[in-house]
């Protein structure tokens, strides 16, 4: 099965763009912080609404890219018990 082949590269893959995902979800945090303080401390600073979105797609491609890395996981488990058995 092809997923087998590359199952090292696919969960490094996963692992690294969900890793990417989580720098997004904290960079948004710290910027959302900044924010807070625009809008406490400089008051006619415009604020960005980014922040908002950096913590979304973050998040939103964390528990994407978990559910990808426990599906490689599960399926290169799954195919170690079909040759186990038949062997």
């Amino acid at each position: 099965m092809l997923l087998t082949q590359y199952k090292n590269s696919a969960m490094l893959a996963t692992r690294l763009t969900q890793i990417m995902s989580m720098v997004l979800v904290v960079t948004g945090f710290l910027w959302a912080l900044t924010d807070l303080l625009l809008v406490t401390v400089l008051v006619d600073s415009p604020v960005t609404p980014i922040s908002v979105l950096l913590m979304l797609y973050g998040f939103i491609g964390s528990l994407l890219t978990e559910g990808i890395a426990r599906w490689i996981a599960r399926s290169d488990s799954s195919s170690e018990k079909k040759h186990a058995g038949g062997v």
